[in-house]
């Protein structure tokens, strides 16, 4: 009875955390007894959304993010990129080739990156219920990463699951990434893998999670529940991500996602009491300076994670590489990047994950 209580009242102080310090300032280091905290820098990690419409019709832009990420490593202190998925549009050869050329440009550079297949890189159209990743594992398979020392593994026989590493400081970070749609056979092992690294604070990534909220209430529309359904009926929906793996460990705090033109933010407590925040962020529908005759593209738009761990604070915001000022698809969220669907501060305590 004393245990579950013990529960209760520290998932209640993190939902505390996690919804009633929005806008005022976070939690500081000194006001939470039940974390220990560790000095580090700040740092940031990036996130790439479904660049599958720059692979088709504007290489550059891909690029051109790469390259921005590889020239702004230090002054941001870049410690990781994650890329969400739906990394071509066709899983075609000369698609792949465009998004290889990209992440060489972080490879040069040194850069830890992961990246997941979406949909669109595993068949040809994005709908048929098939899982071929010829392609990703050709560019993209375990023996690019052979011998990184950030990266962690896969799961056999190819990449469409895998874990890496990175420290902010002090603290460790695990990058565990989830194929489309999960199989069983892939949340078991991710299960596995968070459980041999307890102390880590860990990011999980999967291309389909979240699902569009009405304008104005973001994190309200749950979980996407045609990941499977709709693509691979031997995979998972979101909401069987979140109740077979992301709420079972303590040392869970964020999940990313694309996959759906939106951007979304819902804060949940895991089992443990822990603070989890899930982020949807996919730009894909942007059309070049809103012209809609024009093949949509993304306009350049990426995602910047800061993490401020002194101040047990993480700021979101977008960042356009082509030098893009405002969005046009209002009709998922507002068209001013600094309005609090695109820019926000989350609160976190940054301390080593508790055993």
């Amino acid at each position: 009875m004393k245990n579950r209580f013990n529960r209760i009242f520290i998932g209640l102080l993190a939902l505390f955390t996690v919804v009633f310090t929005t806008g005022l300032g976070c939690i500081s280091p000194d006001a939470n007894p039940f974390i220990k905290q560790t000095i580090s820098s700040n740092f940031s990690v990036i996130l790439l959304p479904d660049t599958q419409y720059y692979t088709k019709y504007y290489p550059e832009i891909y690029l051109k993010q790469t390259r921005w990420i590889a020239d702004n490593r230090d002054s941001l202190n870049i410690k990781f990129v994650v890329h969400l998925g739906d990394i071509t549009q066709d899983n075609s050869l000369v698609q792949w080739q465009v998004a290889d050329k990209a992440h060489q440009i972080l490879d040069r550079a040194g850069i830890p990156y992961s990246l997941i297949p979406g949909n669109h890189d595993m068949t040809g159209d994005g709908f048929g219920q098939k899982r071929d990743t010829v392609f990703f594992n050709r560019y993209f398979g375990p023996e690019r990463f052979a011998g990184k020392t950030w990266y962690g593994g896969h799961l056999d026989p190819g990449n469409e699951n895998n874990y890496s590493f990175f420290n902010g400081g002090d603290l460790k970070f695990m990058v565990i990434g989830l194929e489309f749609a999960p199989t069983q056979a892939a949340l078991e092992w991710a299960n596995e893998i968070i459980r041999q690294f307890r102390d880590h604070h860990v990011i999980v990534v999967t291309h389909c999670y979240l699902a569009k909220s009405p304008a104005g209430a973001t994190g309200a529309g749950g979980y996407q529940k045609n990941c499977a359904e709709k693509y691979h009926p031997d995979g998972s929906e979101g909401d069987t991500v979140w109740e077979k793996l992301v709420r079972q460990h303590r040392n869970i705090f964020m999940v990313l996602s694309g996959h759906v033109h939106d951007v979304e933010h819902r804060a949940r407590i895991g089992n443990a009491g822990n603070p989890i925040h899930e982020i949807l962020t996919d730009y894909q529908s942007e059309y070049p300076e809103g012209d809609i005759d024009k093949p949509k593209s993304g306009n350049g738009w990426l995602r910047i994670l800061q993490f401020f761990p002194e101040e047990n604070r993480m700021d979101v915001r977008p960042h356009s590489v082509i030098g893009e000022k405002r969005f046009y698809v209002i009709s998922n969220y507002d068209p001013n990047p600094l309005h609090g669907d695109h820019t926000y501060s989350i609160c976190y305590p940054m301390a080593k994950p508790a055993p």
